[in-house]
């Protein structure tokens, strides 16, 4: 217990001093975003948090607009994406916002993340319960590994039937495996993985090239 309540403790406290020392930061995407595809610069997504309570995940804008029942696979797919999502988007920027979900108490700054209610039913139940029973994280190994998914995602004909049947189970593995091995040291490592990962243009290469390995081993066992 006193190690979840010092987890929460560091994420008050590195998502308050995130969030002051990127003000600068964050207002120049705000305005960027402003300028470049008009009004909302927030996009709001339903997702489920911990113990199966719902929030709302926050993400700057990053497409254009589009009916609320669109999936988040479509709505990223290259035709919709701004002028101003596409480099947003590649350096995962458009997450900044949900500093302010960590700071609330909706995510942690290290969790597995946050899925929606359609994609959370397509688990077992078990693996369900494993996932919700902490808070959603703004990274977690999943993020890591396979961050480059969307745009390997908006090439395919059947994105996704695709990522629920494939890439989807291969993400609940990494954090399954995260929260059995679950330690403060691991969280500090994984930050700093996400900080020197995902700005990397080799380590994007790399997960593009991650993700469409996992996509033909699930089509190589799908013809068995």
């Amino acid at each position: 217990m006193w190690q979840r309540a010092l987890k929460r403790a560091v994420d008050i406290g590195i998502a308050f001093f995130g969030l002051l020392m990127l003000a600068p930061l964050l207002l120049g995407i705000t305005l960027l975003v402003l300028f470049g595809s008009g009004i909302p610069i927030l996009h709001r997504e339903q997702r489920i948090g911990q113990f199966g309570r719902p929030f709302n995940l926050l993400k700057f804008r990053t497409f254009k607009r589009v009916n609320k029942r669109t999936s988040g696979l479509a709505q990223n797919s290259g035709s919709r994406i701004t002028r101003v999502g596409g480099p947003l988007q590649r350096s995962r920027l458009d997450i900044l916002p949900q500093l302010w979900n960590v700071f609330r108490g909706d995510m942690s700054l290290v969790g597995p993340r946050p899925m929606a209610a359609d994609h959370l039913n397509t688990l077992d139940r078990a693996v369900c319960e494993a996932l919700l029973s902490v808070r959603p994280g703004l990274t977690d190994p999943a993020l890591i590994l396979y961050f480059a998914a969307d745009a390997v995602l908006a090439t395919r004909p059947d994105a996704e039937a695709e990522y629920l049947r494939v890439l989807l189970p291969a993400k609940v593995r990494a954090q399954l495996n995260y929260l059995w091995h679950w330690t403060p040291l691991l969280d500090i490592r994984i930050i700093c993985q996400t900080l020197v990962r995902l700005p990397s243009r080799r380590a994007r290469e790399a997960s593009m090239q991650r993700v469409r390995a996992v996509l033909a081993t699930g089509e190589e066992a799908g013809r068995h």
